[in-house]
């Protein structure tokens, strides 16, 4: 088949964010999975910048935030709950500028978060419980939720939020 190159996708510039309001899907309350493509792009920043965020700075804030560290590559995501105040997982190590699809799948009754990246299942995190104590911002791709800084930068396309655990 011929290859179509995606010219669709939502492009970030370390500045520009997408505000998508409030969603509580991600909130530690239910079951969700949360999925998008990122495509990264040059940056000299050592600084972690938000694909996305539901999260503030605060380690006990509610919600989600995967990040991509722009110096080594280094893709990471947290999941904000108490009493141990979240999960931490290191996804994979992106070293060039190819599209990568990540997805995190949170299952409440298991007290899990699980981490997929380009179709694998990479980390399984448990937690003793998933009642959050922080404060919940609203739904921010290519920035943190909170103050909308560590932007982005490179492409994100198809974000998906589902209230329900995606199956492998």
């Amino acid at each position: 088949p011929t290859q179509v190159d995606n010219v669709y996708s939502m492009a970030f510039d370390g500045i520009s964010y997408y505000d998508a309001d409030n969603l509580n899907t991600l909130n530690g309350t239910q079951d969700a999975t949360v999925c998008c493509w990122f495509k990264k792009g040059t940056s000299s920043s050592t600084t972690s910048t938000q694909i996305i965020s539901t999260k503030g700075t605060n380690t006990r804030d509610h919600g989600i935030a995967l990040r991509l560290r722009p110096s080594d590559g280094r893709l990471v995501y947290s999941f904000g709950f108490t009493p141990i105040g979240r999960t931490y997982e290191i996804i994979a190590n992106i070293t060039d500028s190819n599209w990568h699809h990540v997805a995190i799948v949170i299952d409440r009754a298991a007290l899990t978060t699980t981490s997929y990246f380009d179709g694998a299942e990479i980390a399984t995190s448990t937690a003793s419980n998933m009642s959050m104590s922080g404060l919940y911002y609203g739904f921010t791709i290519g920035a943190r939720a909170q103050d909308k800084a560590n932007g982005f930068i490179g492409h994100i396309d198809e974000v998906a939020v589902f209230d329900y655990a995606l199956t492998p």
